[in-house]
């Protein structure tokens, strides 16, 4: 509406920022509202011609420390697991341009759109594992690899700035957002092993995996501020993934001094 773009905080409207950057620098005009939608006018003339230019930078890394432990009880019980901590770092930062052509009948020149995006998170996850060996030629175990526990915090924040040809006035303009934060926890599915061995003597081996992996038990929390997004992200994830059961079987032939493996 023309009077959220009006208002001293326009931000805090459900107006696109973007829309409200180019309001405030010149670059879209309103003309009329009708039930709530608002027709634009251009500064540009029919057939002028601008030429754009986009560059982005994005870098960033995500990285897991891992701690684990392990033992067995008289070469029968095998036991082992891991505590694992993932760090997330993402940066983007992305900038638009325009340059005006020369014999173009508008007086707009130039304009610069800034956008800057970061994330940074920590996570946590857990895996336990057993082994046993019952016999010599036997081995079956269990894994449980428990869901990453990801705490994610946002930042976005733009910058506009046009300029215009006007005789014997200012025609710079500029404006920036707030710095817009998000903060969410989110967790990924879990994921529980079975699994078979084959020992065939010094010929080969035969294994045997299955996993069922918990899909549908993603889930993402956060403020109360955003509780119907992140239930509806929920339900959608519920509703759209199902729980999955992999299987797979493989084996390994020695023959002298290579190995087949399949």
């Amino acid at each position: 509406k023309r009077s959220e773009l009006l208002s001293e905080r326009p931000f805090d409207s459900n107006l696109p920022w973007n829309s409200i950057l180019a309001w405030k620098t010149y670059l879209i005009d309103p003309l009329n509202e009708t039930d709530g939608n608002i027709e634009y006018r251009s500064p540009l003339k029919q057939d002028d011609v601008v030429f754009q230019d986009q560059w982005e930078e994005i870098r960033g890394f995500n990285d897991v420390v891992n701690i684990a432990f392990g033992g067995n009880v008289m070469d029968v019980v095998y036991v082992g697991g891991s505590l694992n901590v993932t760090n997330v770092n993402y940066h983007s930062s992305k900038t638009y341009h325009e340059q005006a052509a020369e014999g173009n009948q508008s007086s707009f020149n130039e304009l610069n759109f800034d956008e800057i995006y970061n994330a940074y998170g920590t996570g946590v996850s857990l895996g336990l594992g057993v082994i046993l060996k019952p016999v010599q030629f036997l081995r079956v175990g269990v894994a449980y690899q428990s869901p990453t526990w990801n705490s994610i915090d946002e930042d976005y924040s733009a910058y506009m700035n046009s300029k215009f040809i006007i005789p014997n006035e200012s025609g710079f303009a500029e404006y920036d957002t707030p710095i817009n934060t998000f903060s969410y926890r989110i967790s990924s599915p879990q994921r529980l092993t079975g699994s078979l061995g084959f020992v065939l003597g010094n010929v080969g081996i035969i294994s045997a995996d299955v996993d069922w992996v918990n899909y549908a038990g993603m889930r993402i929390h956060g403020s109360n501020s955003y509780r119907k997004l992140f239930s509806d992200i929920n339900n959608a994830v519920e509703n759209s993934y199902r729980n999955t059961v992999n299987a797979r079987l493989g084996g390994e032939l020695k023959l002298d001094k290579f190995a087949l493996r399949a």
